[in-house]
This record gives C-alpha cells, structure tokens and sequence, in this order.
C-alpha cells in the first residue's frame, strides 16, 4: 500500500465516530438507519462518515433491493494494519541502526532555538523603547 492511502485511512480511523461504524459493520452488514440509531447522530452526520469510509474502501456499499447496507472489508482493514505496522518496524530498525537516536523524517520540521526566558520587571540594562 502506498503510503497516500495509508495516510487517508488513518486519517478516515482517527475519528471516534467512524472507528465505531467500522465495528458495527465488522460482523454482519448494517443499514444506514440501524448505524445513525447507533451512533446517535443527525442522519446527515452519519452519511457523512460513511462516505469517507466508502472513499477509503474500509466499508463497502451492497445494495439489496431497497436497502442499503454495509459491510467492512477485512481485507483493507488488514492491508491497512499491516502497513502501519511495517512503518513501526522499520522506523524501528532506523532508530536501532542510529544507535537509538531516531532520525528526524522528511515531513518532522526542526524545533526552534528556545529562548532564554525574561526576567520578572523585563530585561535589564536595555533601555525602553522610544528613549
């Protein structure tokens, strides 16, 4: 899995709500009526949720007639917890090969210097400004 749509999964699981709909659907398929009852949220909040989990593949629509249900696919629930663990692993592996120092990524931004911190009654020996 590239690491674009594991991002977009995880970000799709980082909310309380959608992780719950995963499990709901996880055993046996549920209608959007049973899933809005569930979560006790407006049915337009729900829909919502479950369109971002469609667009991640973590859920998957079947249409039966008139209703509407669905189902969590293990299949991606699994590709996506495997790649997640892999990225550990690996991060890992660099911090063990750096001898446990972890190399900032690509994506981490340095810390700033900090700054001493300034003496009650501000500093001394500067003159105010406008002086």
């Amino acid at each position: 899995m590239d690491e674009a749509a594991l991002d977009e999964r995880l970000r799709a699981l980082a909310h309380p709500v959608r992780r719950r709909l995963v499990v709901d659907c996880l055993d046996a398929p549920r209608t959007a009526g049973y899933l809005v009852a569930r979560a006790e949220l407006a049915p337009a909040s729900v829909s919502e949720h479950l369109k971002v989990l469609r667009k991640t593949g973590l859920l998957v629509l079947d249409r039966d007639g008139r209703f509407r249900r669905y189902r969590t696919d293990p299949a991606v629930v699994r590709a996506t917890s495997h790649a997640l663990a892999a990225l550990v692993e690996a991060e890992a592996a660099a911090e063990a090969a750096h001898g446990g120092e972890r190399e900032p990524s690509a994506q981490e931004e340095p810390e700033p210097p900090q700054e001493e911190p300034e003496p009650p009654g501000g500093r001394v020996g500067r003159p105010a400004s406008g002086c």
